[in-house]
């Protein structure tokens, strides 16, 4: 029974070397967003399980994008970085979430990290683009 722990847990590292580091990054803050989500829960009363049970899809779906985008990466575009791109924005939803759990509680967030997140999840989502595209056309 040892001897297959072993292996199991040899495989799960193999695999965990093998993610490009930002996915490996977003897997860290995804255990911290859950874990700051608990913490205000508790802090607000607000405990659900149909609220866990949303957070854990929306989780999923997390991972299943990115999953799909290193398949897609492996087999069709390679040298592409798709991963790392589709992770990096999942990094950013997941840190601005993780922000607004802590400050909900209380926690003081250092204005360098959050104006360093909110930067990302723009940068990600394209929202700079589109209000430059605006200003750009009402000229």
């Amino acid at each position: 029974m040892n001897r297959y722990v072993v292996y199991l847990c040899s495989a799960c590292a193999g695999l965990w070397m093998r993610l490009p580091v930002v996915t490996q990054l977003l897997a860290w803050l995804m255990l911290a967003d859950i874990v700051a989500g608990l913490m205000r829960a508790a802090y607000q009363r607000q405990l659900s399980s149909e609220l866990g049970w949303r957070g854990s899809m929306k989780k999923a779906g997390m991972v299943l994008a990115v999953l799909v985008s290193i398949q897609i990466e492996h087999y069709a575009l390679p040298e592409s970085h798709l991963a790392a791109m589709v992770s990096m924005a999942f990094v950013a939803t997941e840190g601005v979430s993780i922000l607004e759990n802590l400050h909900a509680i209380g926690v003081p967030i250092p204005r360098p990290l959050a104006t360093a997140l909110d930067t990302l999840r723009k940068a990600s989502s394209g929202e700079e683009e589109e209000t430059h595209d605006e200003t750009a056309s009402a000229r």
